[in-house]
């Protein structure tokens, strides 16, 4: 497996966050694996998935991924560069795809993308990693600091990512 990711404007970056599985979840399609996706739910949250009911949980989910495309698109505005794959890996069940990101005006970053194969044989996406920095370990710490530091819980969680969502 080796890929090549061509992303030109935000607009591109937007719907390929859209379209794609980050972390198990994602709009693109309704064949996801639901244990990947419930796994890695629980990772996020942590001990609270458990203490939280099913309507909540499913709101999380969809906070959640509207969340990562606000957050993560418009970082990619005026990006210029290109990524070239390193190394493909298979590894405990999941595939790792090493790639240089190579900036126009900036350093060359590291970027691996793990991802595995679901039951139509579409790759979904479940972490990304910058320079050694988990995308996924990074929003779980985030958000329990907000669920410990919120009166609300998981509930001001959701709130707080459904306010940045809207642009606020």
């Amino acid at each position: 497996l080796v890929a090549i990711l061509v992303l030109k404007s935000p607009d591109e970056w937007e719907r390929f966050m859209h379209t794609t599985t980050c972390f198990g979840i994602g709009t693109g399609d309704n064949t996801r694996n639901k244990t990947t996706r419930r796994s890695n739910n629980v990772f996020v949250l942590g001990r609270y998935w458990k203490t939280i009911d099913k309507g909540i949980q499913k709101q999380f989910v969809d906070s959640f991924n509207n969340y990562i495309v606000a957050t993560y698109a418009p970082k990619f505005k005026g990006w210029e560069g290109t990524f070239k794959a390193v190394e493909s890996l298979f590894e405990n069940n999941y595939y790792n795809v090493k790639m240089d990101i190579l900036n126009k005006d900036g350093p060359t970053l590291k970027m691996m993308w793990k991802m595995y194969l679901n039951k139509n044989k579409e790759f979904k996406v479940l972490d990304v990693n910058i320079d050694g920095v988990s995308m996924l370990v990074t929003q779980r710490a985030e958000f329990l600091s907000v669920i410990k530091n919120n009166p609300n819980g998981v509930k001001g969680l959701i709130a707080e990512m459904e306010k940045k969502s809207a642009g606020s």
